[in-house]
């Protein structure tokens, strides 16, 4: 049913979804009237970054299965820019777009 939820949550899943529009259309129609939403997800970064962040998951214990998986992440990730101009087609009006510095990660808030 629509208008149900006050709050809807995603954690490093957008960059997988096939038509973030349709994702949209469909938070905004279930989440109540003074509802929350919060999408978040890796930051597309320049390619120039990649052996970095290579490095990084190795220090954090990572094996290179799971620093490939975390770099084609990223890759497949979305940058500033590209999301915002989502959002202004997209049914979630009152969207703020931000990017977190300590672990490079995109953060869309939403008041419904």
């Amino acid at each position: 049913p629509g208008h149900c939820f006050d709050l809807v949550v995603s954690n490093a899943s957008l960059h997988h979804w096939i038509d973030p529009l349709t994702a949209f259309s469909e938070i905004r129609r279930v989440s109540k009237q003074g509802g929350f939403c919060l999408i978040r997800d890796n930051l597309r970064l320049p390619p120039v970054f990649i052996p970095f962040i290579s490095f990084i998951g190795q220090i954090k214990g990572m094996n290179n299965f799971q620093r490939s998986l975390w770099v084609n992440a990223i890759k497949a990730s979305y940058t500033i820019s590209e999301i915002s101009n989502l959002l202004k087609r997209s049914a979630l009006k009152n969207s703020r777009v931000s990017i977190n510095p300590t672990f490079w990660d995109l953060n869309i808030c939403c008041f419904i």
